[in-house]
């Protein structure tokens, strides 16, 4: 039997350093390489498992039907229709979902991938990542929450109050019907903040928005367009009506006054 020879050796061991570079390279990312045989329904991972499936579960999933049995309900429409895309032809896979833990609670993972066809042109194996990306999300979500809403109140920001008042506007005028835009300040919010605090001042204006939900109607729109004020847009009302509305307001603030200051 002849000896491997001194080339052949070489690249070998080029190739096992690549792939231990490789091996090191899916470590420090934090992705999980899959293969998921389509025939058997088996997925093999390659990477810290631990790191992606450890928090969320000590069995790590076996097969298909084990990872999309973890899968949010509300996920599974969009992640069978993105694999459906792609056997197709139609699109790379390319999907985000969440992949419930052991305490019921949900973790979104990013996985991309792409299938190999068998010699009949039939779906028989896929490759892909999954990457764990629930820090990015939350800070999506976060984002896309401060865009339309007051942080300290939930009610609407500026932006989408504005908004909101332009098409009221716009169905007033089409269909004619009596609409009331309302503004409700704290007078001296500058002298509750010295004396107090802006914890006391936004206490104040907490409370103010939490009464507001109380005496106003569900389809009524509140936002805090401003520092010390709300506005309030009740579509469909007669001005009569507005009044009543701001007049109980008025008598709540008069029988149960908010209160501050210091213990």
């Amino acid at each position: 039997m002849s000896k491997p020879s001194l080339t052949r050796t070489s690249e070998m061991q080029n190739c096992l350093r690549a792939l231990d570079r490789l091996q090191s390279a899916i470590s420090a990312s934090g992705d999980v390489i899959y293969e998921w045989d389509l025939a058997t329904d088996r997925i093999d991972f390659t990477g810290d498992t631990s790191s992606l499936f450890g928090a969320l579960d000590a069995v790590v999933p076996e097969t298909g039907e084990q990872l999309q049995a973890r899968i949010n309900p509300e996920d599974l429409p969009r992640r069978r229709r993105a694999l459906s895309d792609h056997f197709t032809g139609v699109s790379d896979y390319d999907c985000e979902f969440r992949l419930r833990t052991r305490q019921g609670e949900f973790q979104w993972l990013h996985d991309r991938g792409a299938v190999e066809l068998s010699p009949a042109g039939t779906p028989a194996r896929m490759c892909g990542v999954i990457r764990m990306v629930t820090l990015r999300k939350q800070q999506e979500e976060r984002l896309e929450y401060l865009a339309n809403f007051d942080d300290l109140t939930g009610h609407f920001n500026k932006v989408r109050l504005r908004e909101s008042l332009d098409h009221a506007l716009a169905q007033a005028l089409r269909f004619g019907q009596p609409g009331v835009y309302m503004v409700i300040g704290v007078d001296h919010l500058a002298r509750i903040n010295t004396a107090y605090g802006y914890e006391a001042g936004n206490a104040v204006l907490v409370e103010l928005g939490r009464r507001l939900d109380t005496f106003l109607r569900a389809a009524d729109v509140i936002g805090r367009p401003g520092g010390d004020y709300f506005g309030a847009i009740l579509s469909a009302c007669a001005e009569e009506t507005a009044q009543t509305a701001a007049e109980r307001t008025l008598q709540s603030m008069r029988d149960n006054p908010i209160v501050v200051g210091k213990d």
